[in-house]
């Protein structure tokens, strides 16, 4: 509403693959009476980028690989999990 209020015009949206964006997303429009705008979803919107972890619970990832290893790539900027492959099934 403070948008709507401030006179802010939306005439496309962008927003990450995560269902709680795409959901504000659609909450945003919605507010707007503008549901039919286009909407473009990227994974490179999203926070983070899990890699090769994606999918995978904490509890799993730590037994699979290592309670550190994987503290150490959700606590810092500068290490990063292993890369999805192409063939993976959350491949962007």
């Amino acid at each position: 509403r403070l948008l709507l209020e401030g006179g802010y015009k939306v005439d496309v949206v962008f927003t990450s693959r995560l269902k709680r964006a795409i959901r504000s997303a659609f909450l945003l429009l919605q507010e707007y009476g503008e549901v039919y705008l286009p909407v473009f979803k990227s994974w490179r919107l999203n926070e983070r980028m899990y890699g090769a972890l994606t999918g995978l619970s904490k509890t799993e990832t730590a037994e699979l690989l290592g309670a550190e290893l994987v503290q150490e790539w959700r606590g810092s900027l500068r290490s990063r999990p292993p890369a999805l492959t192409p063939a993976d099934k959350f491949y962007p």
